[in-house]
């Protein structure tokens, strides 16, 4: 992780300003869902992305594993593990 030297201050809300050079670096416009993460090492914030949208991301990647596999047994599994994440 890379320390950008920015300090912000919280304010009586614990509301903090993301600077608007980490947030044109990051792509982040005006309305931007970000998603809070917590660990052992601190705060960490990202872009939101639904888990739909992430299952639907590596469910196109099985599918064209599964075309390009070169047996029936590989591109069943692949086919049952992409139904599995539709389904949830």
């Amino acid at each position: 992780m890379k320390n950008l030297g920015i300090v912000r201050n919280m304010d009586e809300l614990g509301r903090v300003v993301i600077p608007m050079e980490v947030r044109r670096a990051m792509g982040w416009e005006p309305r931007t869902p970000l998603e809070i993460l917590g660990t052992d090492e601190g705060v960490f914030i990202r872009k939101y992305q639904p888990r739909d949208a992430e299952n639907e991301k590596v469910a196109e990647a099985l599918m064209a594993m599964a075309a390009t596999a070169k047996n029936q047994t590989q591109k069943d599994a692949l086919t049952q593990a992409v139904a599995l994440l539709k389904k949830n």
